[in-house]
């Protein structure tokens, strides 16, 4: 009964072992194929008009990470109430400027928007990769969770043959 448990246990282990290579060759591929396109872009449309200084001071998360109650990671869209904690601002005493309430919206607009009106298509195509790679990196984490959680039951297996072998 042991042998056949661990057996199953290491069918299991090898097939994400081999998952997890197979996630980190599209992960690879997918953040490369993202910077080419980025780099595509930089030529397209200027090096100044692609980088940092184009982010609005008040960039704010597209995207999160939920944890569910057995440990796997999801992706879940950031809403108003993760990003403004209403308890930790300070009360203004003057109403809110147009400029700031301009800024909250670029802030919360499609990150394409901020490099430019119309972005070429090798900077969309960039952004469709890196958020395909969030998804693969996802996926890698709970992937690496899940071997890690059968390493453990193949050495308590292991452990507790040990165990009965030595009682005899």
């Amino acid at each position: 009964m042991a042998d056949e448990e661990k057996d199953a246990i290491l069918c299991e282990l090898f097939t994400c072992l081999s998952m997890l290579g197979d996630l980190r060759k599209q992960y690879d591929q997918l953040v490369s194929e993202g910077y080419i396109q980025l780099s595509k872009a930089r030529y397209n449309l200027g090096v100044s008009a692609v980088g940092s200084l184009q982010y609005p001071n008040n960039m704010a998360p597209v995207v999160g990470l939920d944890v569910s109650d057995d440990g796997q990671l999801h992706i879940a869209p950031m809403t108003e109430d993760c990003e403004n904690n209403d308890e930790l601002d300070v009360r203004k005493r003057r109403g809110s400027s147009k400029k700031e309430k301009t800024e909250n919206r670029l802030g919360k607009a499609d990150p394409l928007c901020w490099f430019s009106g119309l972005p070429p298509q090798s900077l969309r195509m960039s952004q469709q990769h890196f958020k395909k790679s969030i998804e693969i990196a996802v996926e890698l984490a709970n992937t690496q969770a899940k071997i890690i959680e059968l390493q453990r039951k193949l050495s308590n297996k292991e452990i507790e043959v040990i165990a009965s072998m030595s009682e005899q």
